[in-house]
């Protein structure tokens, strides 16, 4: 017959096996998460780079015919030189304040962090703090 010591150390056995095998599963069920994640934004990435590229190229070659006509207007009244001298001043400031808004937006981009997932592990680890106090 078993003593209680006996089936005390072997339910003992039992959680801590059980904890051990639960804490593997979430962290399995935790790295599929982020798998899923990052491959939804990557697909999401794939489909819209090529949309993006060709509207910027479309789009530069009709900046440049835009601006072509913008100075040939000016070189109506002032020397060619001067009409597109203001022209490519004024193309290059709006560059300058473009790119200067772009970059402080990309500073705070997180590509490809699968918020779900650190979210649920955070969630996770707070439940075992619980569970082990």
């Amino acid at each position: 017959m078993a003593t209680d010591a006996q089936i005390v150390e072997e339910s003992s056995t039992s959680i801590i096996r059980s904890a051990i095998t639960d804490v593997g599963d979430i962290v399995r069920a935790e790295i599929a998460l982020a798998k899923v994640e990052v491959r939804e934004d990557a697909q999401r990435l794939g489909r819209t780079l090529p949309m993006g590229t060709a509207g910027a190229v479309l789009g530069m070659f009709g900046v440049v015919f835009l601006l072509h006509a913008v100075a040939m207007a000016l070189d109506l009244v002032l020397p060619g030189w001067a009409a597109y001298l203001i022209t490519a001043a004024v193309m290059i400031t709006v560059a300058a304040a473009l790119l200067t808004v772009a970059i402080g937006r990309l500073k705070d981009w997180r590509s490809f962090v699968p918020e779900r997932t650190l979210q649920s592990m955070e969630e996770n680890g707070r439940w075992m703090r619980r569970k082990l106090s």
